[in-house]
């Protein structure tokens, strides 16, 4: 039976959220969470994850890492750091016998696609062991640096006597997985916590991981759009994929604005949850639905590239000059709001539109902290989108 761990508790109550636009990319706007008692409105009865715990043998990891049941992240092989030495003296601990650090692995959501196939899963700690393993099995490095078993420095795995070979085959390494069951946003948060490689992935990236499946490779499609990437002044994809959690947010507000209320459906609090929650409940959209999102993000950018340029999503001041970092709290409101409206009506209007948001940071000091302070707060998101669409809609049908 999957075991139950203790729920896992959060203690952040301030982050600055611009820390993604390492880059080129920098953002003006910023977030304080509230200290919740439960992680980013999770309440307790969900606040679970189930596991349990497997000792495979290492042979029988590497044949599943060979046939794709153990999926490695697309980008393994960049992220990879470990020197054929450390590698090395990974396969001499297993030869001594010396524990291995558990593998820790989360369950496909779509790990069967007919009747035959086994179990996928994805890696969530241990790509530095497990990809080493399957290095050495593959006859990619020779050992080096081994302290006792110096005599097999120099050789490959297929030049060892077949004792060793047996000894590192039926090696055991514990894995512990991750049910499916487990609520997305505990299992984000695990994997925050056990990303301890030199190189930390930072919040979309460890969505690229998680929820591997149509969306997301739609996201990483639309980030290369080139208005899109105009806008936010990048020549290749950000290193880190900022350019892509702006797309994913884009796209979770838009499906979840009610149009005429304005109420920010099914919202948990944070965006970190918001994106987790949209992104694993999204996951493998049919293909019209996937034409549909492909076409209202371009088009959407379309307009407001139409409109603003490249100044697109900045705040403006009083004489009428653009800010150069990007607030992605005013994207939220322009590409929810140009969305709904033909290109040809706000180009048009262009010179009153960039007037109504000049007019909105400088005269309303409400939509001014709702872009500014605070932004993740579920009634400023709310109150930036309602005050410019209807402000806009003033400006398109007087």
């Amino acid at each position: 039976m999957p075991e139950v761990l203790e729920e896992v508790k959060s203690d952040d109550t301030k982050q600055n959220v611009c820390y993604e636009f390492t880059d080129t990319l920098t953002c003006t706007d910023s977030v304080s969470f509230e200290k919740y008692t439960y992680i980013d409105g999770i309440f307790p009865e969900k606040r679970k994850i189930f596991t349990q715990a497997y000792d495979k043998n290492i042979f029988d990891l590497v044949s599943r890492m060979n046939t794709g049941d153990i999926i490695l992240p697309p980008d393994y092989e960049q992220n990879y750091t470990w020197d054929n030495k450390k590698a090395s003296l990974l396969i001499e601990s297993i030869l001594l016998n010396v524990p291995i650090p558990p593998v820790y692995v989360s369950e496909d959501e779509d790990k069967y696609k007919d009747e035959d196939e086994n179990e996928k899963w994805n890696v969530i700690d241990g790509l530095q062991r497990l990809y080493s393993l399957e290095r050495f099995f593959s006859n990619k490095f020779k050992l080096s640096g081994m302290e006792v078993f110096t005599d097999l420095n120099g050789r490959y795995y297929k030049d060892l006597e077949n004792r060793y070979k047996k000894s590192i085959d039926y090696g055991l390494i514990r894995v512990i997985l991750i049910f499916k069951e487990s609520h997305p946003d505990v299992k984000y948060d695990v994997f925050m916590r056990l990303n301890t490689g030199s190189l930390k992935l930072h919040p979309q990236e460890l969505r690229n991981r998680l929820y591997r499946g149509r969306l997301n490779k739609l996201i990483k499609e639309l980030r290369n759009n080139k208005q899109w990437m105009d806008i936010l002044g990048l020549k290749d994809e950000h290193k880190r994929m900022a350019d892509a959690e702006l797309v994913l947010r884009y796209l979770a507000i838009s499906e979840s604005i009610d149009r005429n209320t304005f109420e920010l459906r099914d919202y948990p609090g944070s965006m970190k949850s918001f994106f987790n929650i949209y992104m694993n409940a999204r996951r493998n959209p049919e293909d019209d639905d996937l034409a549909q999102i492909k076409n209202k993000f371009t088009s959407t950018i379309d307009k407001v590239s139409s409109v603003f340029g490249t100044e697109a999503f900045r705040k403006i001041n009083v004489e009428g000059i653009y800010d150069r970092a990007l607030n992605r709290s005013i994207m939220d409101a322009v590409m929810i709001c140009f969305e709904v409206h033909d290109k040809t009506l706000l180009v048009k209007h262009r010179d009153e539109i960039v007037k109504l948001l000049k007019t909105l940071i400088h005269n309303d000091k409400y939509f001014y902290d709702s872009i500014t302070i605070g932004t993740s707060n579920k009634k400023k998101i709310e109150y930036r989108i309602k005050e410019f669409c209807t402000k806009l809609n003033e400006v398109l049908i007087p």
